[in-house]
């Protein structure tokens, strides 16, 4: 008779295995999502998810590159985050939002019409 149940060697093996997979970068990876709405005014939110815990800033800048606004910037927890971007002291235009960690970089076009 054939034993059919997983030997404890296995089993170890196979939750070695899940475990890493589960806690890889590539498993958790960063989520940027398109800010809405846009095109906005006066505000905007912006959504991203983070795999761990992470350093993050959250800027926007004009079509110069000049940083125009900080939105955040220090540690943040993992997680799914929305964050409100209001630009009632700017004028009408095109703007990018640069999110950065210690892993991840990405940056998106802001549309504000007044």
């Amino acid at each position: 008779m054939v034993n059919k149940t997983p030997s404890i060697c296995w089993r170890i093996l196979t939750a070695y295995i899940l475990q890493k997979i589960m806690t890889s970068q590539s498993f958790y990876s960063n989520k940027h999502y398109n800010n809405y709405p846009n095109p906005f005014n006066p505000s905007t939110t912006i959504k991203f998810a983070l795999p761990v815990k992470t350093n993050l800033s959250l800027s926007v800048y004009n079509t110069l590159g000049e940083k125009v606004a900080e939105i955040f910037n220090g540690e943040i927890e993992a997680g799914y985050h929305e964050m409100m971007f209001n630009a009632s002291g700017l004028s009408s235009g095109i703007y990018f939002y640069k999110i950065e960690s210690e892993n991840y970089s990405a940056t998106k076009k802001l549309m504000l019409l007044k």
